[in-house]
C-alpha cells in the first residue's frame, strides 16, 4: 500500500528530504536546515507568528503554596490566564494558506488509484454499508485528484474548496459537464442547501483541520446529508500535543484522534458507522484515522 507525500504543497516546516524518497518509502529521512529562524518559514505569516510567540509565552499566575500561605479569599483569587479561543473561519484560513498552487498537489496524483483501491473503497464497502452516492461532494478537492474516481460513480459531484483558484483548476479540468457543480467554501461551511447531499468525501485534507473546523463541518454534515446519508472523513489521529502548532507535528496533521472525531459526531447528531486508524507514516504511529457517519434515517 502506497500513500501520498506528507501533505499538499510543503515538506514539513523546517524540513527538508536527505535524499529522493519521499515519506513512506525505504530510505526516506527528514533533515533539519541550519540557521533557519521561524520568520524564514513562508507558510507563517508574519502576524500569525507574532500571535503564536503571544500565546505560547503568556505567564500563568503564581500558584498558591498551601504549606506555607493561607488560602486567599475566593475575591483575591485572580482567574488563570488563557489564550482566547481560536475563531474557526481564521483557523480554517490558517490551514488553507498553505495549500494555494501547491506543488503537492501533482506529486500526489500518482498515488491516487493505489489509495482507492487499498484504502478508501475497502474502508468504505459501499455495498454493504448502502453507501449512496448519488448526490457527492468532494470536500477540499484540490486539484480534483479524488473528484476523477468520484465522478464516474455519482449522479451529481459538488467540487467544493477554500480556494477559488482549486476549484477553477478543477473547472478545467472536468469542463462544463452538467454533472459537476463547482463552488468555493469560507472553510466551515458546506455551500447547498439542506437535505442536498447523499454522501460527503473528504480525503487527505481534515487530517490538518483544527478541531474547531472538523466539528464546524460536522455540524455542516448534519444539515448537509440526506436522512440516512453518508459522510467519510480521513482526519488526524495524531493527539499526542495538544495545544501544539500543527506544523511541528508529523505531517503537519493537526491535534485530534477517532474517539474524539466519535464524541464530536455524537454531539452534531452523527451515528459512527465505523473506524478504523491508518499508518500514513508506515511506522506504526498510527497518524491518520479513518470515519464513516450516518445521518439519522426519516
Amino acid at each position: 500500500m502506497q500513500t501520498a507525500p506528507g501533505r499538499r504543497g510543503q515538506w514539513p516546516a523546517g524540513m527538508t528530504r536527505s535524499n529522493g524518497a519521499l515519506p513512506g518509502q525505504p530510505g526516506h529521512a527528514w533533515v533539519m536546515p541550519a540557521r533557519r529562524s521561524l520568520a524564514s518559514r513562508g507558510s507563517v505569516s508574519r502576524a500569525g507568528l507574532v500571535r503564536r510567540l503571544r500565546a505560547n509565552t503568556k505567564v500563568m499566575p503564581g500558584s498558591l503554596d498551601a504549606g506555607r500561605h493561607d488560602a486567599p479569599a475566593a475575591s483575591q483569587v485572580t482567574p488563570p490566564m488563557t489564550a482566547p479561543l481560536p475563531d474557526p473561519l481564521e483557523a480554517a484560513r490558517d490551514v488553507g494558506r498553505d495549500w494555494v498552487e501547491a506543488a503537492y498537489f501533482t506529486e500526489a496524483e500518482p498515488y491516487a488509484d493505489s489509495q482507492w483501491r487499498d484504502i478508501i473503497l475497502p474502508f468504505l464497502a459501499i455495498e454493504a454499508t448502502g453507501i449512496d452516492l448519488g448526490v457527492t461532494m468532494d470536500l477540499a478537492a484540490g486539484h480534483g485528484r479524488n473528484a476523477a474516481r468520484l465522478l464516474p460513480l455519482a449522479g451529481v459531484l459538488h467540487i467544493v474548496d477554500i480556494h477559488a483558484s482549486n476549484v477553477e483548476i478543477c473547472r478545467r479540468r472536468f469542463g462544463d459537464d452538467p454533472r459537476i457543480h463547482y463552488s468555493p467554501t469560507d472553510g466551515v461551511t458546506l455551500p447547498v442547501p439542506d437535505a442536498a447531499l447523499s454522501f460527503l468525501f473528504c480525503f487527505d485534507a481534515m487530517v490538518h483541520f483544527d478541531s474547531d473546523v472538523v466539528r464546524a463541518y460536522l455540524r455542516e454534515a448534519r444539515r448537509a446529508l440526506r436522512p440516512g446519508g453518508h459522510a467519510f472523513l480521513h482526519h488526524s489521529n495524531e493527539h499526542r500535543f495538544p495545544g501544539g502548532d500543527f506544523r511541528r507535528h508529523p505531517h503537519w496533521r493537526n491535534y485530534l484522534s477517532l474517539s474524539l472525531m466519535a464524541h464530536y459526531a455524537a454531539k452534531e447528531g452523527l451515528e459512527v458507522v465505523r473506524q478504523r486508524p491508518l499508518d500514513w507514516n508506515h511506522d506504526g504511529s498510527d497518524i491518520d484515522g479513518l470515519t464513516l457517519l450516518r445521518a439519522p434515517r426519516a
